[in-house]
């Protein structure tokens, strides 16, 4: 099932590659924030010209589709994840950060502190082999 390859997804985070993230705006018909299915806070629609974040998350297939989100939305996200699942711990870890308004940066950055700060973030460490987890 579908919810079965996102626990398989989980169980295989940071084996097959880490998370890549993008900053940007979005485009004239605006997207749908991915937090919004499991979120009760979130306002559905990322408004055409809105700030965005999008995760690119790995993959065995050269077509990866980003996932966008409110930037609040991705950082409630991060609160959900599995320890070893990468997340936005510096401005680095966000291609298209330095094209945003100064605004926005700072936005991001306040962000990125406080998540930083709560200690929920991407552990490098033993963790189980990509054998390990799919044979479970």
């Amino acid at each position: 099932t579908k919810r079965g390859f996102g626990s398989l997804g989980g169980q295989l985070a940071g084996k097959i590659g880490e998370n890549k993230y993008v900053a940007g705006y979005a485009g004239s018909r605006g997207s749908k924030c991915e937090d919004a299915k499991t979120s009760a806070t979130c306002p559905g629609q990322v408004e055409a010209g809105a700030l965005r974040i999008g995760k690119i998350p790995p993959g065995l297939s050269s077509c990866k589709q980003t996932k966008w989100y409110h930037p609040a939305c991705i950082f409630a996200s991060f609160k959900r994840v599995r320890a070893l699942t990468k997340t936005i711990t510096s401005t680095a870890d966000l291609q298209g950060f330095e094209v945003l308004a100064p605004a926005d940066q700072a936005l991001i950055q306040s962000l990125i502190t406080t998540h930083t700060r709560s200690g929920r973030h991407a552990h490098k460490g033993a963790g189980p082999t990509v054998g390990e987890c799919l044979f479970q």
